[in-house]
C-alpha cells in the first residue's frame, strides 16, 4: 500500500510542475535529496558496521547478558514470549542502554538489530508482534539520562563545559502547588538559586511551560531579559496579551531591570494569509524587537523530538535546523552590539 502512495506522491509532483513551468525544480529537488539519501545510507551502513561489531564484543566478553540480567526485571514484564536470554532480548537491552545515553547513532542499528532477532525468534513472517510494538513505543519515548550526542555538538561548537543542562521533569507539575506554602520569597526561589552561578556563563536559557503560574514568575524575576516566541495564530495573540501584562506585573513588583530581549515567530506558514496578518500585527506593535528570523512550519521539528534528538541531530539540512541556526547568530549578534554600545557609554 506504501508503495502506491509513494508512486502517487511522486506521480503527482511530476504532474504538478510540468503544469507550473517548475521541472527545474523538480529536477533540482531530485538530486539534492537523492543525494542526502546516499549519504544518510552510508553514513547508517558504517555505523550499523560499528555498532554490530561492538555488539559481539560485548556478547563475547560477556557484558550483554550482565545488563540483561540486570534489567531482566523490566524485560521480563515488557517483552513477552521473548527469551530472556536471548539475542532479541540483549539487543532490545542494548538499545535502552544507548538511548539512556543518549547515544541516537548507536540506538538506530541496535534497534534495528533488536526488531530482526524478534521476527526471527517469534516467527512473525513481517507481521508487527506485541513485542515489537512495545519495543516502537520504548524507543518514541526515548528516555535520555545523560545526552552524550548533544555534549559532542556543544564541545564541537567549542563549549568548555558542554553538560550544563538541567533538565526538567514532570515533578515541576505540582511545582505551583507547593510553593505556595512559602509566605514570602517563593518569587524569587530560582533567582536566589542562580545567583552562585550566573558569571560562570554567557547565556543562561531558562525554557518555561506555556503558563502564567509562579514557575514563570520564578522565571521572569531571575531573567535579564525575556524572549517571546509567538505562534502565527489568532489564539497565540490573545495569550500575547496576557504575557505582556504579567511581564509588567513582575518588572513592577521584582524585577525592574526585566526587559523583553525579543519576539520570535514560530509555526510560520508564508502560504497562509492568517500567518501574514499576525506577522504584521505583531511587527506593527513591537517593530525592531521582532527578530528577523522566523521559524517555519517544518515536519522536522515536529518528528525529532519522538526519535530523541535535537533538530540538528535529526536533520541538520532542514528548513527548521536552518531557521534556529540563524536565529542563534541573530540574538548573538544582537547581544554583542549591545555589550559594545555599553562599553562606550
Amino acid at each position: 500500500m506504501m508503495n502506491y502512495i509513494f508512486a502517487g506522491m511522486v506521480l503527482f509532483s511530476f504532474v504538478f510542475a510540468a503544469l507550473t513551468g517548475r521541472m527545474d525544480k523538480l529536477s533540482e529537488a531530485a538530486m539534492t535529496q537523492a543525494g542526502q539519501a546516499v549519504t544518510l545510507l552510508l553514513s547508517l551502513m558504517g555505523m550499523m558496521c560499528m555498532w554490530n561489531g561492538l555488539m559481539r564484543v560485548a556478547q563475547a566478553s560477556g557484558l550483554t547478558k550482565h545488563l540483561s540480567r540486570l534489567l531482566s526485571p523490566v524485560t521480563r514484564r515488557l517483552f513477552h514470549g521473548l527469551d530472556p536470554d536471548g539475542e532479541a532480548v540483549s539487543a532490545a537491552t542494548m538499545n535502552l542502554v544507548a538511548n539512556f545515553l543518549g547515544l541516537g547513532n548507536a540506538a538506530t542499528p541496535l534497534g534495528i538489530k533488536a526488531v530482526c532477532a524478534m521476527e526471527k525468534e517469534q516467527r512473525a513472517n513481517g507481521r508487527a508482534t506485541d513485542a515489537m510494538a512495545m519495543f516502537i513505543v520504548l524507543n518514541t519515548a526515548s528516555i535520555q539520562l545523560i545526552p552524550a550526542t548533544t555534549a559532542m555538538l556543544r564541545v564541537q561548537a567549542g563549549a568548555s563545559v558542554p553538560l550544563d543542562i538541567l533538565p526538567a521533569t514532570i515533578d515541576l507539575a505540582g511545582a505551583d502547588l507547593e510553593m505556595v506554602e512559602y509566605k514570602y520569597g517563593r518569587e524569587k526561589l530560582l533567582k536566589n538559586k542562580l545567583v552562585a552561578v550566573k558569571n560562570d556563563y554567557d547565556y543562561i536559557i531558562i525554557d518555561c511551560p506555556p503558563s502564567l503560574g509562579l514557575l514563570n514568575t520564578n522565571a521572569l524575576t531571575a531573567a535579564d531579559s525575556v524572549i517571546i516566541p509567538v505562534q502565527c495564530e489568532y489564539y497565540a495573540l490573545e495569550g500575547l496579551t496576557q504575557l505582556l501584562s504579567t511581564i509588567r506585573l513582575v518588572q513592577r513588583l521584582f524585577n525592574n531591570k526585566l526587559m523583553i530581549e525579543g519576539v520570535l515567530l514560530t509555526m510560520f506558514d508564508a502560504r497562509t494569509k492568517l500567518s501574514v496578518e499576525v506577522q504584521q500585527e505583531v511587527r506593527r506593535y513591537f517593530k525592531e524587537r521582532v527578530y528577523k528570523t522566523y521559524i517555519p512550519r517544518n515536519v522536522k521539528l515536529s518528528e525529532a523530538p519522538s526519535r530523541g534528538a535535537t533538530i540538528f541531530e535529526y536533520d541538520v539540512k532542514s528548513e527548521g535546523a536552518k531557521a534556529y541556526a540563524s536565529l542563534a547568530k541573530e540574538v548573538i549578534s544582537y547581544n554583542a552590539k549591545e555589550a559594545k554600545a555599553n562599553e562606550k557609554g
